[in-house]
């Protein structure tokens, strides 16, 4: 039996399904750089960059940090950067996250405020 009329294949040769299927998922982040930062310090646009080991990043994803959510520019399938600054806040344990578009939240990677 043929494929249905509403299966179609993506630019890069995938099923929808599995486009779909991998929006779907949330991203498993693998690293962060920088992962410290001073006091009251303020990451510059593009000065972070978050990279996913299995999964790839998609247009709508944001990084949340401190409850927030900022914007992303795409480097490749598998790293992000930020877009806007990123304030960091005060001294302390913090952690990077991964924002889908549909609300699901990648794991999470460790930042240090000093």
């Amino acid at each position: 039996m043929g494929r249905s009329q509403r299966h179609r294949r993506d630019f890069e040769g995938r099923d929808s399904d599995d486009v779909q299927a991998s929006w779907m998922k949330a991203p498993i982040l693998s690293a962060i750089a920088p992962t410290t930062a001073a006091n009251g310090a303020t990451l510059a646009i593009g000065a972070l960059t978050i990279t996913a080991s299995t999964t790839t990043f998609q247009s709508g994803d944001k990084i949340r940090y401190r409850g927030a959510d900022y914007a992303i520019t795409l480097v490749s399938p598998t790293q992000i950067k930020n877009a806007v600054t990123i304030p960091v806040g005060t001294a302390g344990a913090q952690t990077f996250q991964v924002k889908r578009a549909n609300g699901i939240l990648s794991n999470t990677q460790p930042f240090t405020v000093t």
